[in-house]
Order: C-alpha cells, then structure tokens, then sequence
C-alpha cells in the first residue's frame, strides 16, 4: 500500500485485514510518512508550510486557501488531504509489526521531494525521535508469518 495508508481511519484495522487476506508468507510493501514529518507530514509541502501539523487548524486553512491551488491541485483538494491525515507514526506502525508477528525484511527512511531527490536515511532509524520528524516517508518489505489455519482467523 502506497500513498494512502496514511489516509485511512483505522489504519491498525487495515493492517489486520492485509494479514487476514494474505496468503502464508506472502510479502508486502508499505509505504507512509510519519505524521510528525517536519516536511512532508502534513502534505502541505507545496505551500511551504512547514510544520503545518502543529499549527492551529484555522490558521493553516486560511494560509492554503490566501494562497490559492497549485499546480497540482486545488486548496480545496489540498486541505481535505491534510485533512483525512490518522497520525500515524513510525513507532506506532512497528509497535503493530512486532504485536502480529511481522518479518520486516527490508526498512528504509528517506528524505525526498517528489519533484527533485531521494536520499536514503536508514541510519536514522537508530534515532526514535529523529526518525518521526527528519525523513519524509518510510517503506517496509515485510512477509506476513503464518499458518494456514491462522489464515481464516480474524483479528478483534
């Protein structure tokens, strides 16, 4: 899942579901940027906002809608985005890899602005603080660890 687990209400319930819907050892890419993300947390990072997410809704509405579309999207689309945004963190996510028995296989942090660059940062994932505010997003390769007989089960 890429581009919108950060989007989805419950994103633990999606999480389930994967592991529900997945064949034993199947593998899966997630892809999300920490909410705390000083750059691109927020999504607002065409408007230069840096840091969006700690600031008072209000204001930052009428900062995207004085500053009008860009040019990808409306203020509109932008502020439902920012919006729909389930605080999801990094520590959060592997607090779940760990509770359902996830193999990660391969983890990365990177530092990228869609249009210009994309640096790999992995090292900082020895830095827990620093790892929810520095990278724009995280991927994780993982295998879902299971029986056959734990395949039809559902998590409550």
């Amino acid at each position: 899942m890429q581009r919108r687990y950060e989007h989805v209400q419950n994103p633990e319930r999606v999480l389930q579901e994967i592991i529900r819907c997945s064949k034993p050892n199947a593998l899966v890419f997630l892809e999300f940027p920490s909410y705390y993300s000083l750059i691109i947390g927020h999504h607002l990072y065409d408007y230069g906002l840096f840091g969006a997410q700690f600031m008072p809704k209000r204001f930052v509405k009428w900062f995207v809608r004085r500053k009008g579309s860009t040019s990808r999207h409306s203020a509109e689309y932008m502020l439902h985005e920012f919006e729909s945004l389930n605080k999801l963190t990094i520590s959060q996510f592997k607090k779940w890899i760990k509770k359902y028995n996830i193999e990660v296989i391969k983890e990365r942090h990177h530092f990228k602005h869609p249009d210009y660059f994309d640096f790999n940062i992995s090292f900082i994932k020895h830095l827990p603080i620093l790892r929810e505010i520095i990278p724009t997003g995280h991927y994780t390769l993982a295998r879902i660890n299971k029986t056959i007989s734990e395949q039809t089960q559902h998590y409550r």
